[in-house]
């Protein structure tokens, strides 16, 4: 007995040993690779990481073994993640998963690990598609919720459009989308049930590390306030914390000193998203582990766009569920399916799925009156579906200048697709989102000229200089009243600060080969409509 268990061992130990060597000696390679040329970026990984990607890329050239992407393995995937549920409703959405996919393979130069990303998101993603279906057969009652007025901030990235929806969401006549909510939106078993009631949220002031990816100077604080303590156990579910004295610290997994309360008679008027009563804390654990991989695998994303659990998320996030949005395109070279979403995709389809998480969101914890103050930019290039869809929406659009937002955004991107892939041609991405923010401006231009009474501008400028004006003029074209006790949540939001917690964002033109002079050309129309100047 003692020969042969010891000759398999050996042989293991060899194995091993063989294993170790291939992926040293391709680390090795990787790492002897020298400067890329002009254009070319090649990100930098933890070290385990890049242990990782040297060997599955062993694998894959010793054994043939890859991550399996292909659409059946995807949905297979996420049904197993959805405990069995396989009815995923009307799948309009399914050519662009097809498209999708197929880029991802053939263009998408994704390393073992953003393979592995990639399909586990997809699958999890596509899980809560199946999880919404069920819960809306479960609870037809949720469709006849109403919605509320909706402030829908679209313009382009770094605006100040974070800094204005975290003023806004700071009151509580208005509900952000927390980030959990967005990646998480119906409840997982063994949550509790939801509940229905409106419940005013009680005030408190989150620390000021929630971060902001604008980089103007008045970001604000995360829009959730910290629970007060209820006065005895409620029975069942709860919508919300009791309104009671003094809120103390957050307590659980949120350390650090919270902000004093504004005065105010009417505490919970003055912060909107209070932590979901009686459901929710299972989300919330699992995307504060989430968040916590991201910033492992994608550090340098979060000097870009920080996420946090408890931090107002753009919507967009909801809609990466129907394989819509451009995460995937910041996520991973993907033109195919670009296109496929601006000339193909059904927008009107796409929106109203919004519009049914949007509900089983209040349906989970209302605000008076169910409005919404949300943002994306993704937004831009649809709002002729978007308003059809969102009759009581109000679009905000902040303006800065272009050479500022510009090379921002293609930044943004060029940053995410170094999460999933090894070399980035920066040249191309960044031309790939020059043109992409050229279409999102002038697609914006043309449903304004349509429908200019759905619109209020904001500059970024007169934002920068003092906030409270601009958030009444947005009130008084809402239709929201505006009093004191807004303007002194508004105030109290604008004194927090937290720009760069994760270090500085810098970029310039120059780093996607474009030039001033081109921006300038293809801007002129958009700078002179709403007189941007030149910054500095």
């Amino acid at each position: 007995m003692c020969g042969p268990a010891w000759s398999v061992s050996s042989f293991g130990v060899l194995a091993l040993a063989v294993v170790c060597a291939l992926v040293l000696a391709n680390a090795a390679s990787c790492l002897m690779r020298g400067k890329p040329p002009p254009g070319q970026k090649v990100p930098s990984r933890p070290l385990p990481l890049a242990l990782f990607n040297a060997a599955g890329r062993c694998f894959e050239r010793a054994f043939g073994l890859r991550v399996a992407l292909s659409t059946s393995k995807i949905l297979e995937g996420a049904k197993r993640k959805a405990g069995g549920l396989t009815d995923f409703g009307e799948m309009f959405w399914k050519g662009a998963l097809d498209v999708l996919v197929d880029d991802m393979v053939s263009k998408g130069n994704l390393t073992p690990l953003g393979r592995l990303v990639m399909r586990e998101n997809l699958e999890q993603q596509l899980s809560t598609t199946l999880r919404v279906q069920q819960l809306l057969k479960d609870h037809p009652e949720i469709e006849d919720i109403e919605l509320g007025k909706i402030v829908a901030i679209a313009s382009l990235p770094r605006t100040g459009t974070t800094t204005l929806q975290r003023l806004i969401g700071s009151d509580a006549q208005l509900r952000s989308i927390l980030s959990w909510e967005a990646y998480y939106p119906c409840p997982l078993p063994g949550e509790a049930a939801a509940v229905r009631e409106p419940t005013p949220a009680v005030c408190g002031w989150k620390r000021a590390s929630e971060g902001s990816e604008d980089p103007g100077p008045t970001p604000g604080p995360t829009p959730g306030p910290t629970p007060g303590p209820t006065p005895g156990p409620t029975p069942g579910p709860t919508p919300g914390p009791t309104p009671g004295p003094t809120p103390g610290p957050t307590p659980g997994p949120t350390p650090g000193p919270t902000r004093e309360q504004p005065p105010s008679s009417d505490r919970w008027r003055s912060g909107a998203t209070a932590r979901v009563g009686g459901g929710g804390g299972r989300r919330q654990r699992l995307c504060r582990r989430n968040c916590a991989a991201f910033r492992y695998i994608g550090e340098d994303f979060q000097k870009v766009h920080p996420v946090y659990p408890d931090a107002a998320e753009e919507d967009i996030v909801i809609l990466e569920k129907i394989v819509a949005g451009n995460t995937f395109e910041c996520m991973v070279d993907c033109p195919t399916f670009s296109r496929y979403l601006e000339e193909t995709a059904d927008h009107v389809k796409i929106y109203e799925y919004l519009r049914k998480v949007m509900k089983i969101l209040l349906w989970q914890r209302q605000v008076p009156g169910n409005n919404f103050v949300i943002k994306a930019p993704y937004h831009m290039e649809h709002l002729d579906a978007y308003l059809k869809v969102f009759p009581e929406a109000t679009i905000v659009q902040l303006h800065r200048d272009p050479l500022k937002t510009v090379p921002s955004m293609c930044s943004m991107a060029t940053h995410g697709r170094c999460i999933n892939s090894d070399r980035i041609d920066v040249h191309a991405a960044g031309r790939h989102w020059y043109n992409k923010t050229k279409r999102m401006v002038s697609r914006a231009a043309a449903t304004r000229a349509q429908h200019p009474d759905r619109f209020i501008d904001v500059s970024y400028y007169d934002l920068l200089k003092d906030p409270l004006p601009e958030v009444r003029r947005v009130y008084e074209k809402v239709g929201l009243p505006f009093d004191g006790q807004v303007e002194s949540a508004v105030r109290a939001t604008e004194r927090v600060r937290v720009q760069n917690k994760h270090g500085k964002h810098s970029y310039s033109l120059a780093d996607f080969g474009i030039t001033p002079e081109e921006v300038e050309a293809d801007y002129k129309e958009y700078r002179r409509a709403f007189n941007i100047p030149i910054e500095e």
